[in-house]
C-alpha cells in the first residue's frame, strides 16, 4: 500500500502472479480518493486501461511488469508488481549412429523430465540416453518433454540398414514425418563416393533429386513446396549409395 498523507492511496490486487501461458490475470485497483486510473500491462492484452477491474491475457512466456497510477487532488501515486508467465516445454534432440547404437543429445527447452520411446519396445527416462537396437529396420523414435505447463513430443523415423560388412552400415532419418513438404534428412554411415536421393509420388513420377559426395554424416533440409505445390499424400524416397539402395515412405499433410 502506497499513501500520500491519509488521503490518496493505491494498491494493485491480482488473483494470481504466475502461471502457464496463455495466462489470464484479474486485476483490481484498490484506491482511496482517486479520481482517475492509468494501468500499463507490459506483454499483456489489453496493454493499457483506465478501469478499476481489468482482465489481462498473457500469450507468451516471460516476466512482465504491471503498473497502476492513481491520480487525485493531491497529485499522483503509483503501485507496481510483476507477473511471471511460465513456458510450455519444447521437445528437440539430435543423435548420431554407430552401427546399431544410437547416441542421443537432448536439446529440449523448458522441460523438467523426459520419456524416450525407441520404437522397439524400449523406453528410457534419462536426459540423453544411448540405445542399441537388436537389428536393422525402421524405428520411430519419440521424445516426450514435460513440465508443469504440459508436454511436447518430437518423433523421427530412423531406418538402419546394413550389409554384412560393418563398414557399409548405413542409417537414414526423416523428420518430421508426417510433414508439410518441408523436412530434414540425416544420413549416417560409411558412405561411398556418391550418394543420390530421389523422391517419387505414388504414381512413380520423380519430383525431386539431388546427389552428394560421400561423407560419414549428412544433414540437409528439403522443401518440396519451394518450386511447385505438391498435394498431400504419401511419397517414396529412394537412396542410392554405391551398389546399395534403400527405399522408404513419408507423408505430406
Amino acid at each position: 500500500m502506497v499513501t500520500v498523507g491519509d488521503l490518496l492511496a493505491v494498491n494493485i490486487v491480482a488473483d494470481t502472479l504466475s502461471g502457464c501461458a496463455p495466462l489470464q490475470v484479474q486485476y483490481h485497483a484498490q484506491t482511496t480518493d482517486a479520481t482517475s486510473l492509468a494501468w500499463t500491462f507490459s506483454g499483456g492484452t489489453p496493454a493499457q486501461s483506465d478501469q478499476a477491474d481489468v482482465l489481462v491475457t498473457y500469450d507468451t512466456a516471460g516476466v512482465f511488469p504491471v503498473q497502476l497510477t492513481a491520480s487525485g487532488a493531491l497529485g499522483d501515486k503509483t503501485d507496481s508488481l510483476v507477473v511471471t508467465v511460465l513456458p510450455a516445454p519444447k521437445a528437440e534432440y539430435q543423435f548420431s549412429i554407430e552401427g546399431l547404437e544410437i547416441t542421443t543429445v537432448n536439446t529440449s527447452l523448458h522441460a523438467t523430465h523426459f520419456l524416450w520411446d525407441f520404437g522397439d519396445g524400449v523406453t528410457d527416462t534419462t536426459f540423453s540416453p544411448t540405445h542399441t537396437f537388436a537389428g536393422t529396420g525402421s524405428y520411430n523414435i519419440n521424445l516426450m518433454a514435460f513440465n508443469d505447463c504440459g508436454s511436447d513430443t518430437i518423433s523421427r523415423n530412423l531406418l538402419i540398414t546394413s550389409n554384412l560388412n560393418p563398414e557399409n552400415e548405413f542409417a537414414i532419418s526423416i523428420y518430421p514425418n508426417p510433414n508439410n513438404g518441408r523436412f530434414n534428412i540425416e544420413l549416417f554411415g560409411n558412405h561411398p563416393d556418391k550418394i543420390e536421393l530421389r523422391i517419387f509420388d505414388v504414381l512413380g513420377r520423380a519430383i525431386w533429386q539431388r546427389s552428394w559426395l560421400g561423407r560419414r554424416h549428412l544433414h540437409t533440409e528439403i522443401d518440396l513446396q519451394k518450386k511447385t505445390h505438391i498435394p498431400a499424400g504419401q511419397y517414396i524416397y529412394q537412396l542410392q549409395y554405391g551398389e546399395g539402395r534403400m527405399m522408404g515412405k513419408f507423408l505430406v499433410e
